[in-house]
């Protein structure tokens, strides 16, 4: 009688056969090994450090914040789950052709947090558009976006059904990403739903957002610019009315005490007029006013790039793999070591995530060495 893991083996024995490049040596299953856990590391503790350091903030009720919270759980939990899978078979190549419902779990699994990863960046965009551009019409509350929340998880969760349930794909095994994955040659229907979520729907809506947002950034410097231009040319003006121009010339007198006492008025008016011009008496709430426009002008510009380059990046490791792996449209068989390039491409986006945002991110960084410090700082003292 014949095992499923003896069906493995004979299985694994073929395939290694035929594709004579498929882990050529122990020097290839090293470098993939070693890659692999190098990327979980780096991914988990970044993902986790970065979720420490938004919930130890004093500002971890900013719905903002919230939406990137959600970003970083759907990055550690591909890192804990959908990785160890492949860094499993990478030992073990093929043992998920054993056991059919594990492949069909690690399948919905690695889609579902795929999508929910999408999804998450895209969040982020809508938030900060409506923030930004809308925030004079729509106001985002706690449970709008507990809201939003649910939908970005029942989209990808839905989605991920399909090839798991047979309705419009199935569950095969991919040697050459360690994983299985919906079958995208036996049709081309879920690749084409898969395109239209992530480069139809997602994609453009994350640019259409950043460039409305940008833009709004821009009319609104201009518009504080030109506002504080006017406030000190009419500032300049009602000092030029109260102490006179400078340009002017007084009448001359012949009587010398009289020219000597209008000579000190004089003076002191100068002097005032001097002291106002470089002063000049702006009411406490208007410079309140200004300060407080420019702080979020600068804060809506930093979370702006920051999110823009999350985005870029995201979409840089995604594509090489759905060209290589997913593509229905041409018969594209990459080699062993394209294949895993591709494929270790899309997982290090998971480690790139928080480690972008909170290099940008002023606050968590000080969140994050304020932690730090006060863990060395026992420690110190006892020594």
């Amino acid at each position: 009688m014949v095992t499923s893991c003896d069906t493995r083996e004979v299985w694994y024995f073929n395939y290694t056969s035929e594709n004579p490049g498929y882990h050529s040596g122990k020097t290839s299953v090293a470098l993939e090994a070693l890659s692999l856990i190098a990327i979980i590391v780096v991914s988990v503790i970044a993902n986790t450090l970065a979720i420490l350091a938004i919930w130890r903030s004093n500002h971890r009720r900013n719905i903002h914040l919230i939406f990137i919270l959600n970003l970083f759980v759907t990055d550690l939990l591909t890192s804990s789950i959908t990785m160890v899978f492949s860094l499993y078979d990478v030992f073990h190549p093929g043992y998920m052709k054993c056991f059919q419902y594990l492949c069909k779990i690690q399948n919905f699994l690695a889609l579902f947090l795929g999508l929910s990863n999408v999804s998450a960046i895209c969040l982020i965009a809508i938030h900060r558009f409506l923030g930004v551009v809308m925030s004079s019409r729509i106001t985002i509350r706690k449970n709008h976006a507990y809201v939003m929340l649910v939908v970005a998880w029942l989209i990808p969760f839905i989605i991920s059904v399909f090839p798991v349930s047979g309705l419009v794909s199935s569950s095969v095994y991919m040697a050459g990403v360690h994983s299985c994955s919906p079958d995208w040659k036996e049709t081309c229907s879920f690749f084409i739903i898969m395109m239209i979520v992530i480069y139809g729907v997602a994609l453009p809506t994350m640019i259409v957002c950043y460039t409305l947002i940008i833009r709004e950034i821009r009319k609104s410097e201009t518009r504080l610019r030109k506002t504080r231009q006017r406030a000190l040319e009419t500032e300049t003006s009602r000092n030029d009315e109260i102490f006179g121009s400078p340009n002017e010339t007084l009448p001359s007198n012949d009587n010398p005490t009289e020219v000597t006492t209008v000579s000190a008025q004089v003076d002191m008016a100068t002097k005032e007029r001097d002291k106002a011009r470089t002063k000049p008496d702006v009411p406490a709430p208007c410079k309140r006013e200004d300060t407080r426009s420019r702080i979020n002008m600068s804060v809506d510009k930093r979370v702006a790039i920051a999110s823009g380059l999350i985005i870029s990046v995201n979409f840089v490791c995604w594509t090489p793999f759905f060209i290589v792996h997913t593509t229905c449209v041409w018969d594209l068989v990459p080699s062993h070591g394209l294949g895993i390039f591709v494929k270790w491409l899309l997982f290090f986006n998971c480690a790139l995530d928080p480690l972008l945002y909170v290099a940008l991110n002023k606050r968590l960084r000080k969140s994050l060495w304020r932690r730090n410090t006060l863990k060395r700082g026992p420690n110190r003292e006892n020594n």
